[in-house]
Parts: structure tokens; sequence; C-alpha cells
């Protein structure tokens, strides 16, 4: 009598709940007080202020595989906050003492650098950096933008400009006011400042974020608020409201048009991550349970284009900051079922997650049992690999995810018998 091999499924498709698409995980604080995340790199490196067990507030840094570390401040001062990192892990901010505040640049190798002092323009420490090196703030008087590299120094821009965000192309956004009225300006050396105007014939805007494709992300509303709503600007397209339900601000912009911020909730300030495909999505959810109302006040601070993002509390934090990273949920099928000994069968995997699936060229790691029986690249978020020496026998199939330096390890099981 031929026998064959019957391959029975016990987990063919893996479709989350809602608050099961992320994976939440604190990022701890430097031992004073809890912490605030201010933003992520492309390698899913933070960088904020915390107090440490002295209970001075110092700028940090904090790495996926390493505990927090503690930036220090420049020499002589008391404190100091990072704002900004890059993907080189080059960490900007400003360190302060009773005198007044300078701008700094860290990197591991040359430390804490002074770049000079800065009157605050908001009357809070705005400082961002790009991915060439060229950090990028303003100060008073005349709210000038000010742009340093560490080889040419620092070089004043003109004004008078309130500068957020600068990208590799030198591109630099903000705002300026004029007769009480604030309107997004675009900055680059072959346009100068550009004004993005408003949405809704609106009298403000004011422009917080700017991606590598030079797309822009930030706030627009009337004289009387509310309403009030984020937007997305693009070179082709313009000015494209994101679809505010209550009050709110947006934070950040990645590379895919992810747009990160805060709304009003029902009793607490709620994140929130937009596409123009998905509309706003509502975080609260994918953070621990007890941590969701009053007095919480959450902010998503940050995104890369892992979809990786940063999750804090401001002004006065009562929990340490999260990173949220999407879940890679894999589903494992396969081409025969049931089967003979010694025929073909072919064992496919699919990865996808609320991102998307992970970047091609991955690896899909494949086992019956304990014993590796091949191991394939993700194209597009599948995986195949096909094998013929399955004896006879009950066969515990798994394909794993061996994840990366944004995602996780995840993998699911499909038994096979004889």
């Amino acid at each position: 009598m031929k026998k064959s091999l019957l391959v029975t499924l016990l987990l063919a498709i893996v479709l989350p709940a809602f608050s099961e698409d992320y994976q939440a995980k604190t990022i701890g604080s430097l031992g004073g007080g809890h912490a605030i995340a201010t933003a992520i790199n492309s390698s899913g490196q933070l960088v904020g202020w915390g107090k440490n067990q002295s209970k001075a507030i110092h700028a940090f840094l904090k790495s996926p595989k390493n505990a927090i570390q503690d930036l220090g401040t420049l020499p002589g001062m008391t404190s100091s906050v990072a704002t900004g990192i890059s993907d080189s892990a080059q960490v900007v901010g400003c360190s302060s003492d009773a005198n007044g505040n300078h701008v700094f640049s860290w990197t591991a190798a040359r430390g804490m650098e002074d770049l000079g002092p800065i009157a605050y323009v908001t009357g809070s420490c705005v400082v961002s950096v790009n991915n060439v090196g060229q950090v990028v703030w303003s100060s008073e008087p005349g709210s000038h933008i000010f742009r340093w590299t560490h080889s040419g120094g620092t070089h004043d821009l003109g004004g008078p400009v309130i500068a957020y965000a600068t990208n590799a192309s030198s591109q630099i956004v903000g705002e300026i006011v004029v007769n009480g009225m604030r309107h997004t300006v675009l900055w680059s050396h072959s346009s100068g400042f550009q004004d993005l105007g408003t949405l809704n014939g609106w009298t403000n805007s004011e422009g917080f974020a700017i991606n590598e494709n030079g797309d822009v992300a930030g706030l627009s509303y009337p004289t009387t608020v509310p309403p009030e709503d984020g937007f997305l600007w693009t070179a082709n397209q313009g000015m494209l409201g994101i679809g505010f339900s209550s009050l709110g601000t947006v934070k950040s912009l990645n590379n895919h048009q992810q747009i990160t911020g805060w709304f009003t909730g029902s009793n607490t300030l709620h994140p929130f991550v937009w596409s123009e495909n998905a509309g706003i999505r509502d975080l609260i959810d994918e953070l621990p349970a007890t941590l969701r109302d009053d007095p919480h006040f959450w902010l998503a601070e940050g995104i890369n284009d892992a979809g990786q993002i940063v999750v804090s509390e401001f002004p006065s934090p009562h929990a340490n900051p999260f990173i949220l990273t999407p879940k890679m949920n894999v589903s494992l099928a396969s081409s025969v079922n049931p089967s003979q000994v010694g025929q073909a069968i072919t064992f496919t995997a699919s990865v996808a997650s609320v991102q998307g699936p992970p970047p091609d060229g991955e690896k899909i790691m494949f086992k019956d049992n304990t014993r590796t029986i091949g191991t394939a690249i993700l194209n597009k978020g599948t995986a195949v690999v096909t094998v013929s020496n399955l004896k006879a026998g009950t066969h515990p199939i798994t394909a794993t995810y061996v994840g990366d330096v944004n995602y996780r390890v995840a993998s699911p099981l499909l038994s096979a018998r004889w």
C-alpha cells in the first residue's frame, strides 16, 4: 500500500488584533526620574533627556542593544537636552546653565562640541541635524537661521525665520511670522525662502518636519482655533490636510510620507500615525492599558522608515518613553496536502506587518523541528524553499524571520505528518 505524507496547517495566516500591530518596549531612564524622548533614526536609536541620579537634566542616547547613555553637558554647564539624531548617530541639542544656552553636537568620536550660543526663539531648544552632518537652529535677535558643519563652522542663512528641520539636500523647513500670522517656509540654496501657504484659506501654517524627498509636514489653522489640521506638502500636489477630528499637532515625517503627532482624545492626548492610504491611526491602544488615561499625555515624537515610532509624555512625564515596533507576522503554507514520501513539497513563508513587509533580501530560515531544511531570501514579503527528503512521521515545520536592526524575530508552525 502506498504511504502518503499528510501536511496539515496549524497556522496558515496570522491576522493581528488592532492592538497587536506593534510591540511596545520602554526605553528606561537615566535613573533620576522619567525620561522624554524626542527623535529616532533609521537604526532605531533614540535621543531625548531625563534626570540622572543626581537629579540633573542630561541628554541621552539609547541604542537598541545598549543601555541608555548619559551624554553629559558642555564643560561648565549644568544641563543638556537632545532634540535630533542623524543616521550616523550624530546627536544635537542644547546645553545650559544660569547664564544661557549653547547648541551642541555630539558624536562617539568627538564627544560634545560647543557650536555657540542660542537665544531660544520658541521658548525651548529646537536644533536639528541631517545625514550629511549639517546642524541647523534659529536664534534671536532677528530669528536668523544658523547652519554648522564640523569642517566649515557656522554660517548665518538669514531670517527672520524659525527653523525646525533640515534634510540631506540642505533644505530647511520652518515658519515666518508676518503681521502676527505664521506661514510655513522652505529654504534651499537654489530658491531661497519659499512660502508654502496654508490649508483651506486659513491664516496660519507651521512646518515642523521634512523628509529626504523634500516633503513637508506641519499644522495649519485659522485666526481662531479650533478648527486646525495637520498637513503634508509636496512639490507636486501642494498642501494636503490629514483630517484631524480634534485639536492636535504634527511632530515628524518619514520618507514614506507617514506623519506622527498627537490629537486630543476623550480624556488625554493620543499619539497617532498618519498615511495617505490609511488615514489617522490612534496609537493609544498600543501602550499598556494602565498608561492610556489621564494623567498620561502621549506624543508620537518621531518615526523612521521602518515604521518604528517613539512615543513620549510631555511636558511632565509620568512614565518612561516607548518605542513602538511593527510586528512581523509570518504565515506558512505548503504546496501539497497530502503528499507521498519523497515527493517535492514547496513551503512558502509570507511576512507582513502594519508597515508592510520587511526589506527585500532579508532571510527566512525553514526548520524541521531543530534541523534546518533551507534558507531563503525575502522578495516582496515572500520566501520559498522546496524539499523532498522528509521522512515518515510527524514534522513540525517552522519558518522564522530572523529579524534585523529594526524588526524582531517571528515564526509560525506548520505540522506535516506521514
